[in-house]
């Protein structure tokens, strides 16, 4: 049917762009994470994550877009509620390309990225 096969091309193509634009926001944090202050690189860090951030906001998801507001409140990684947001923003981008639903996911992103904060 040409209704189907076209509608299976246009959601493959929506999943394969939200994608690039998530994984372009996410290398610009992790870049952020590690520039120095004040260096170029960093400028170049944060104009990546803006360029990124504007193409969420026309191609993503709600969850998504509503996870990235509750992420943007904050104005850096640097403390657990901040860290619990990113979590909830990476678990929100990975379901809306496809991923497996995880319900111990943004406790292992935490964990990975920011260390064990059970202590």
């Amino acid at each position: 049917n040409a209704y189907f096969s076209r509608r299976q091309s246009r959601d493959q193509f929506v999943r394969d762009a939200r994608l690039r634009d998530y994984n372009v926001f996410v290398e610009a944090i992790a870049g952020l994470s590690q520039a120095a202050p004040n260096s170029s690189q960093r400028r170049e860090f944060v104009a990546k994550a803006i360029e990124a951030k504007g193409k969420i906001i026309l191609n993503s998801s709600p969850s998504v877009l509503d996870a990235l507001v509750k992420y943007s409140a904050h104005p850096a990684l640097a403390s657990e509620q901040s860290y619990s947001d990113f979590a909830n923003l990476l678990s929100a981008m990975r379901s809306d390309i496809g991923g497996d639903k995880d319900r111990s996911f943004e406790t292992k992103v935490i964990a990975i990225l920011f260390g064990d904060r059970s202590t």
